[in-house]
């Protein structure tokens, strides 16, 4: 059975349950307001809408992304109707963005869950055009749009993107 939150390690990096200490230094990974431009709350670098969000994160069983111990990014898995498996609210630090931190974290989480399933979900919103980008150059293809509730805020539109085994 898919463990949502799960401890993997490839090389320097580990992927591991996200919990409430992490809370200062997930907050300084994340107040860079470039990591917000296309994510559906562009103030999350400020520290209330942050806490907002770390406590949903830390609520729904989320996970932090390390480098050699320190946080550079979190996400987490989550199942949709239909058991169809996700992974979303993923961020990075700008000095990882692009090439191997979003390669290894990326193969980490889907190498992990394509034990369990033959597609992985994730989504965008059609503003992200950088993650787009990104997650298409790691093999994923676009499959639909639609208005989505995550669980956190209000019902947006999504850009969902699959990845088969």
């Amino acid at each position: 059975m898919l463990d949502l939150q799960p401890t993997l390690n490839k090389d320097n990096m580990n992927i591991k349950p996200l919990v409430s200490a992490d809370y200062e230094e997930m907050y300084s990974a994340a107040s860079d307001p470039a990591i917000w431009k296309g994510m559906p709350a562009k103030n999350r670098y400020k520290r209330e809408p942050f806490t907002k969000w770390f406590d949903f994160m830390l609520n729904v069983g989320s996970l932090t992304i390390r480098e050699h111990g320190k946080i550079i990014g979190a996400t987490r898995f989550f199942i949709l109707p239909g058991d169809y498996l996700s992974f979303g609210g993923t961020f990075l630090i700008r000095e990882c963005w692009g090439g191997y931190h979003n390669y290894t974290h990326t193969y980490m989480l889907t190498h992990y869950a394509f034990q369990f399933y033959d597609k992985i979900y994730i989504h965008i919103t059609p503003d992200n055009i950088r993650s787009i980008k990104a997650y298409e150059k790691l093999g994923f293809v676009y499959d639909h749009e639609e208005e989505t509730f995550l669980g956190f805020g209000k019902k947006q539109n999504f850009m969902w993107f699959r990845l088969d085994k």
